[in-house]
C-alpha cells in the first residue's frame, strides 16, 4: 500500500500532497504546517515502475553505408 503525505497549514490553502516524505517535510517547514500520512490504494503503476520495465538501452545505430533504407514509396 502506498502512502501520501499531506501538508496542511492555517496560513497556506489548499492542502498539498506529496509521495515523498522529505519533500512534504520541507514544505511543512516553509509554511509552518503539519504533515498527515495517508494510506492510498493505487491501481496504476508509478513512473518508477513504468521506467523500470521499459528497455532504455540505446537504439542500434545504422551501419554507416549512407543509405537510409527508404525505397521511395
Amino acid at each position: 500500500m502506498k502512502k501520501v503525505y499531506v501538508v496542511t497549514s492555517a496560513s497556506y490553502r489548499p492542502a498539498v500532497a506529496f509521495e515523498d516524505p522529505e519533500r512534504a517535510e520541507l514544505v511543512r517547514k516553509m509554511c509552518d504546517g503539519s504533515v498527515d500520512e495517508i494510506d492510498v490504494l493505487d491501481a496504476g503503476p508509478s513512473l518508477r515502475e513504468v521506467l523500470g520495465v521499459m528497455d532504455l538501452s540505446p537504439v542500434d545505430e545504422p551501419d554507416g553505408d549512407g543509405e537510409d533504407g527508404d525505397d521511395g514509396l
